[in-house]
């Protein structure tokens, strides 16, 4: 059995991995005293990115809109050009802490699918697969995540069930797994064409299990080492996949800090008082992530109670409710629900509201006129 040794990077490789994952707005921001230098060679892919750029930033409105933009930054298009260039890393300047964190992630290989399993809280879905994923291969990287989010949390993980921390590693997976599963899939068909040569004349000829077997074979080589060579080949894709776990982690945790100070008011507006119980379930999968991967929480506590967790103000919801409640002490002929709201500036908790289906034709013809049809 083929087995890739696996080591941490060395202080160079990092380094390089940084530089490479540079954002443009950073390195449109940035001192480019001690890039590297420039050959001839250089100056050719200089100037290929540069018209790339050009192209794409430019869109409808051209090259004019471009330097347009570039004005906006204060750039000359050879300042532009310049912000292009290959850098170096600052001999004694402090890397990164997502590079940090991915030392610390790479430092856990090699491994195998059963044992880091035995570790997680998280679990597979046992519904039928319906095409191949890159969950086993990321199987390392749930496990750091939920080592980093159980210690963040410290005495508060009091609040969660292994089944909500379950649900939330499950959003996790799936974020990471949509990141990197066509860099994977790409690193797949290169390892079948080493494993088989002909593989390209043949791999869509092969059977499902053949490929699934195949693709099985692949993700163990990725548990056994080699997420080094494709994060080392794709430093941006290391520096997102790092960037995704933070966020997952620090999200979850002030939404922690939010529900143990908010932890009265919420049992008052929404349990009678009495205390809601450990939460059972969160379904973090219902909207669009926004402000560093923030995202709505349908909360399941163990009373039966639900009730939805808002990482923003709600300050808008309780505006319509307190007109809502004027219109009808002025005689609104209809009555609109308004959910119960505790808003808190940065953050707010609403009432769940359960669909229901309609029964009857007058119950229709409510719904629509409420809705301005």
């Amino acid at each position: 059995e083929k087995v890739i040794k696996m080591f941490v990077f060395i202080e160079k490789e990092l380094q390089e991995i940084c530089c490479k994952a540079f954002f443009l707005k950073e390195r449109l921001q940035m001192d480019h005293s001690n890039a590297a230098s420039i050959d001839d060679v250089q100056l050719e892919i200089i100037e290929k990115h540069y018209d790339r750029w050009k192209k794409k930033a430019g869109g409808n409105g051209g090259e004019d809109a471009f330097l347009k933009r570039l004005r906006v930054e204060g750039l000359s298009p050879e300042q532009a050009k310049n912000r292009l260039r290959p850098l170096r890393w600052n001999e004694g300047t402090p890397l990164p802490k997502w590079v940090q964190e991915l030392e610390k992630v790479l430092s856990l290989f090699p491994m195998k699918k059963e044992d880091v399993e035995e570790k997680l809280v998280f679990k597979r879905s046992n519904e039928p697969v319906e095409r191949v994923d890159t969950t086993d291969a990321l199987l390392p990287f749930l496990y750091y995540a939920e080592q980093q989010v159980i210690a963040g949390l410290k005495d508060k993980v009091r609040f969660f069930s292994d089944s909500a921390i379950r649900d939330m590693s499950q959003v996790l997976a799936k974020a990471l797994n949509q990141l990197c599963f066509r860099t994977c899939y790409f690193q797949f068909q290169l390892f079948m064409k080493e494993k088989n040569p002909l593989f390209a004349l043949i791999g869509t000829m092969a059977s499902r299990e053949e490929q699934i077997a195949n693709w099985h074979d692949f993700m163990q080589e990725l548990l056994s080492g080699k997420w080094k060579e494709i994060l080392y080949a794709y430093p941006v894709l290391a520096r997102l996949m790092m960037l995704i776990i933070s966020n997952w982690t620090q999200n979850l945790i002030q939404f922690a800090n939010d529900l143990e100070t908010d932890q009265v008011k919420l049992e008052a507006a929404f349990n009678d008082g009495k205390p809601l119980g450990q939460l059972k379930a969160i379904d973090a999968d219902v909207s669009d992530s926004h402000n560093q991967g923030k995202s709505v929480f349908i909360l399941t506590f163990r009373t039966g109670v639900k009730i939805v967790y808002k990482p923003r103000s709600l300050a808008i919801d309780v505006a319509w409710s307190d007109w809502i409640h004027y219109m009808e002490k002025e005689g609104l002929p209809f009555y609109l629900k308004t959910p119960k709201v505790v808003n808190e500036d940065d953050h707010g908790w609403t009432e769940f509201i359960e669909q229901q289906p309609l029964e009857k034709q007058e119950e229709a013809a409510a719904f629509y006129f409420r809705a301005g049809v």
